[in-house]
């Protein structure tokens, strides 16, 4: 019929679908920068969070402790097993040394509170553990610190409020796009990944070395300065530049 199309692409690597809509000839917008891809638009995130609150308001909003270093944890709207089973014993080993200056907001997914509240019941640590949160802002200000798989709406939102992350990809994720995804930020100085099967081993010294160490938080500051190297057009403007871009593009239509 001669329509034109566009397909957006939040990931850093292009899913089967789209692969297949690009071959019919489909313009491709970009959510996050690769080698070689251009227009990156972004990805739009909801106005709430475009914002960062002050920390200790936020931590109140939640039933947290405004003056205690702050961990979020969350695997996504549904939770996530592996994250929900081994952060909890991981954090428990870094509560240990931190003499009760640490604690943690976990979003557990659907049904699996109860038992993440288990995992953390015994740990030296405040742990206040939700199911879900629809006020993510909140949850996002609250936090020194970012633990999460490494989806495109997630990282787009991590961009919004420029938070330091742990990023562990989700193992299944079609064609590793998750940990293509997470490779970027890492190359841009704003997280470090580790892989869910080293989260025991690895987990516990790099979370004690970014906040309770002499240089952590030297190196949390560089990492939420680094969001700038991932070149992403402001929050604000993503919705607006991609809107753009499908307007010019049905303008082209003969």
């Amino acid at each position: 019929s001669g329509f034109p199309r566009a397909v957006h692409e939040s990931n850093a690597v292009l899913g089967l679908s789209n692969r297949l809509c690009r071959l019919l000839g489909s313009r491709l917008f970009w959510g996050l920068p690769r080698e070689g891809a251009s227009p990156v638009t972004g990805t739009p995130v909801r106005p709430a969070l475009w914002e960062p609150l002050p920390g200790a308001m936020a931590r109140a909003r939640l039933g947290l402790d405004p003056a205690r270093m702050t961990i979020l944890v969350f695997g996504g709207s549904q939770g996530a097993r592996g994250i929900n089973r081994e952060v909890p014993r991981a954090l428990a080993r870094v509560a240990a040394a931190a003499l009760g200056r640490l604690q943690v907001l976990h979003l557990a997914g659907a049904r699996n509170a109860e038992d993440v509240k288990a995992a953390y019941a015994d740990a030296p640590l405040k742990a206040v553990v939700l199911e879900y949160l629809d006020a993510m802002q909140d949850a996002y200000s609250a936090a020194d610190l970012v633990i999460c798989r490494a989806g495109a709406s997630t990282l787009a939102e991590l961009c919004c409020q420029g938070k330091p992350a742990v990023l562990i990809p989700y193992p299944s994720a079609a064609a590793g796009h998750q940990e293509a995804n997470a490779l970027l930020f890492k190359r841009a100085g704003t997280a470090q990944v580790v892989l869910e099967g080293e989260l025991a081993t690895r987990l516990p010294a790099l979370v004690s070395d970014l906040l309770f160490s002499e240089h952590g938080e030297a190196v949390l500051r560089a990492m939420r300065e680094s969001y700038r190297n991932i070149a992403l057009p402001p929050p604000m403007r993503a919705a607006a530049r991609l809107a753009d871009a499908v307007e010019a593009l049905a303008a082209e239509r003969p």
